[in-house]
């Protein structure tokens, strides 16, 4: 896609509402540190952590979230995460997928290849192992081919998350 879409029409003074998307168990502290830059900068997080209880499906629920977001903000590592029974898809490319439905801009960082990892957080684990590592790697690679993704370190990705939203503003 050429050039930068256009952001969400939204109130003068709104302050912009960042949903941020990843796999949970490899990013638990990734994901603390990627909402207190948001907040830093004043903006306001939408991430699974802060979501009430609610009846309907996680995936459903994480969809509609997208659609109150600004911008869409996605951490990619090495999990591919949950894929609801019955679904192809994890909860986190269900996500990306909405935001591109809902033509939010999709800012995506992806983990340096030669990250140190601690490999039991690091991969998802159980009997599809090795199915959701290949998913994940071509997830990756998507991610990569349909915009300017940025690769990350655990010392920049703060760094790099309050940069790449203060360029998107």
């Amino acid at each position: 896609m050429a050039g930068k879409r256009a952001a969400k029409a939204k109130a003068p003074g709104a302050v912009p509402r960042v949903f941020l998307s990843s796999t949970y168990l490899d990013n638990v502290q990734r994901r603390r540190r990627v909402q207190e830059a948001i907040l830093e900068l004043g903006f306001q997080p939408i991430a699974m952590e802060r979501f009430a209880a609610d009846e309907r499906a996680a995936d459903y629920v994480s969809k509609e979230k997208v659609g109150m977001a600004d911008v869409f903000l996605l951490i990619v590592a090495w999990r591919y995460g949950h894929i609801p029974t019955g679904q192809a898809l994890s909860i986190t490319e269900q996500e990306y997928e909405e935001a591109g439905r809902a033509k939010l801009n999709r800012l995506c960082l992806v983990l340096d290849e030669n990250e140190m990892i601690v490999p039991k957080q690091a991969y998802d684990s159980g009997p599809e192992a090795h199915e959701k590592l290949a998913k994940v790697k071509v997830f990756r690679e998507r991610v990569s081919s349909e915009q300017m993704a940025i690769p990350f370190t655990d010392e920049n990705l703060d760094r790099k998350v309050m940069s790449t939203l203060i360029e998107w503003q």
